[in-house]
């Protein structure tokens, strides 16, 4: 991604052509589809050899030879020879001795990266660098493949020099005489038998140095082959060293050990694909994550399908219903019609869009759904019910106690009672619909609105539906008889009746007085009351009321229970509510309460639905399965507050 700088060796030695590339300063470039990118140096795998290339083409003709790669002052630097005897590094080598810049783009394997916000600032090879309109991404750890010449490049920081080749030393003896600028004419017989004798003496010894130069090239040349089957098999890295090991002592040419590795890596069976890039991300993931995107639900995208995803989502350049639905097309290798109803009904028909719309309104409809306050969730038991059928949860107690064990080690049998509760799930669900004319005109309500708004009504009918029952309870739930139900004046929530309704559901018994040691967890209050609520399990000290009582040195009750403050107690739409009412519960292991859902399924889905004939879109249908029951009343105390 760099300017090369080449300049030509004189012409009297026996050399491959060497080369040094600054091929990468550290800072931003602009990498095609990728956008504007900076390499963490410091994250960059140099182990293997570089494989030199001409534009990135890896085929043969174009393979220029191969280099190390060092890192040295914050810049990446790749030291090597074009080692290839082609048309390629001829034409690259004479446009440099003409002057000609030619610049260097490396080619990496992007192992984790992170995708920069416009405008943000980030570190980057020890210096500070600022996103730029349309963002960055930061490679933070990748794999150096290859580098490769261009003649057009992102970054103009690079500098490269190449050392050119010199012809061959088997020149005749007029050709030497014409170097040493002497003329045969002119020479005499005994000038010529001494300067015949020097030229035998250079040539006897440039042919030794050519064979050892020879033998240089071949180990050199060698060592070029394993580097790049080795990256490009990196499945058979051992076979290739074997191969390449055997050649060299057995003094093969290249082009035998060529053959040889073509035939050991001939394919025996299917063919597997590597492909240096990134990990591919699922069509539908990724279609799903673009709708997640035009509905403006980037964050739940990120969360849901994690921050790579969203990188090749956000650079498929989906700016609208219609670009996703071509997108979706494309993923299924079916040919977009060119007309825009005939594209949107294929689009349709296909399985990749509206199964992707589909997980995007889930995804927005679950984070809607966590999302809303659910203060059952603090005392109620949850149970997973695999029908809808009545089910049922045991409350077991032991009748009797554990009895010492006689030196006949004889235990004696107790009676299993239980206490049934029983509960049942019911369905609760909308529709959604997505029309042509929707997809058309844009409309991304159904993706930025309604299933936000559908998972938050599913989270209200839970809690409706809880409250609803909580208030409607009647004396077989709360009642002075069964010891969880205070009333009067003395039921004002305050220090006295919060000590008298936690010590009632302390001292809870079984049928046999057997303590059942509920501890009080919960103090659930109305808005009215939360202030007062607070104040008694959070103040440091109380101040008693009227008499002559001593003033304690602190609050015996602070922290021994949690406040929940539910609006639904004091709401004039629920029978039963008040704003004076307040209740204790215990923890949801103790079940005061048992919230079901269908599979354990405890959040609303989204599913298509079957669409009319006669009309052109898509319809999703999103429900929830749950059912609410009473649980122990020994588990809960009620106080009236009037």
């Amino acid at each position: 991604m760099k300017h090369l700088h080449l300049t030509a060796a004189a012409v009297d030695s026996k050399k491959l052509p060497s080369v040094n590339i600054v091929a990468y300063t550290g800072g931003l470039m602009a990498v095609g589809s990728w956008g504007v990118v900076a390499i963490e140096l410091s994250g960059l795998d140099l182990s293997q050899p570089v494989v030199l290339l001409s534009d990135h083409d890896p085929s043969r003709e174009n393979v220029l030879g191969q280099g190390v790669a060092t890192v040295r002052g914050g810049e990446l630097h790749i030291d090597g020879q074009l080692q290839a005897d082609n048309q390629a590094v001829a034409e690259i080598v004479t446009a440099a001795k003409r002057g000609f810049a030619w610049k260097a783009s490396v080619g990496i394997d992007p192992v984790k990266w992170l995708d920069i916000r416009p405008g943000q600032t980030f570190t980057a090879n020890g210096r500070q660098l600022v996103a730029p309109a349309r963002g960055a991404i930061h490679v933070l750890s990748s794999r150096l493949i290859e580098c490769s010449l261009v003649s057009i490049a992102a970054d103009n920081n690079s500098s490269v020099q190449i050392a050119a080749a010199r012809k061959g030393y088997n020149m005749t003896f007029e050709q030497w005489l014409a170097q040493q600028n002497l003329d045969p004419a002119t020479i005499t017989a005994e000038q010529r038998a001494g300067l015949q004798a020097r030229f035998t003496a250079e040539q006897q010894q440039s042919t030794l140095t050519a064979v050892a130069d020879d033998e240089a090239q071949r180990l050199t040349e060698i060592q070029f082959l394993q580097a790049r089957h080795s990256a490009e098999n990196p499945d058979r890295v051992n076979l290739v060293e074997r191969l390449c090991a055997a050649a060299v002592k057995s003094g093969a040419g290249v082009r035998q050990l060529e053959l040889e590795m073509l035939r050991a890596m001939r394919p025996t069976g299917l063919m597997s694909v590597v492909v240096n890039h990134a990990p591919a991300v699922p069509p539908r993931q990724l279609l799903s994550a673009c709708a997640m995107l035009l509905g403006g639900h980037e964050a739940a995208a990120v969360k849901a399908y994690g921050e790579q995803t969203m990188v090749a989502a956000r650079r498929m350049g989906v700016h609208s219903l219609v670009d996703l639905a071509r997108s979706a097309l494309q993923a299924e290798g079916i040919e977009a019609p060119s007309d825009m109803p005939g594209m949107l009904r294929a689009a349709f028909s296909t399985l990749s869009l509206p199964s992707a719309l589909g997980d995007a309104q889930n995804k927005v409809l679950e984070t809607a759904y966590l999302e809303t306050p659910s203060t059952w969730r603090s005392f109620c038991a949850v149970r997973a019910v695999k029908d809808f059928k009545q089910n049922y949860s045991l409350r077991p107690a032991m009748v009797g106690e554990l009895e010492e064990v006689a030196g006949d080690g004889e235990l004696k049998h107790g009676s299993l009672s239980e206490d049934v509760i029983t509960f049942r799930v019911n369905t609760f669900g909308r529709m959604i619909g997505i029309s042509r004319q929707d997809v058309i005109n844009d409309d991304l309500s159904f993706l930025s609105v309604i299933p936000a708004e559908l998972g938050r009504a599913g989270a209200r009918r839970v809690s409706d539906s809880v409250f609803e029952t909580l208030l409607g309870a009647d004396g077989d739930y709360f009642s002075a008889e069964l010891g969880n139900l205070l009333a009067g004046a003395d039921s004002v929530l305050n220090f006295g009746s919060l000590v008298a309704a936690i010590t009632a559901m302390r001292s809870t018994t079984d049928a046999s007085g057997h303590n059942l040691d509920i501890a009080p967890r919960v103090l659930l209050v109305p808005p009215s009351l939360e202030a007062v609520a607070r104040a008694l399990v959070s103040s440091l000290t109380v101040k008693w009321g009227d008499g002559d009582l001593p003033m304690p040195e602190g609050n015996a009750l602070q922290g021994s229970v949690q406040v929940v403050v539910e609006p639904r107690l004091a709401n004039a739409r629920f029978t039963g509510a008040s704003s004076t009412a307040w209740y204790l519960f215990g923890s949801p292991a103790d079940l005061p309460f048992i919230v079901a859902f269908l599979n354990g399924q405890d959040r609303p889905v989204v599913e298509q639905a079957d669409q009319p004939f006669n009309t052109l879109g898509v319809q999703y249908r999103a429900y929830i399965d749950f059912g609410v029951s009473l649980g122990d009343f020994r588990a809960a105390v009620r106080a009236d507050g009037v």
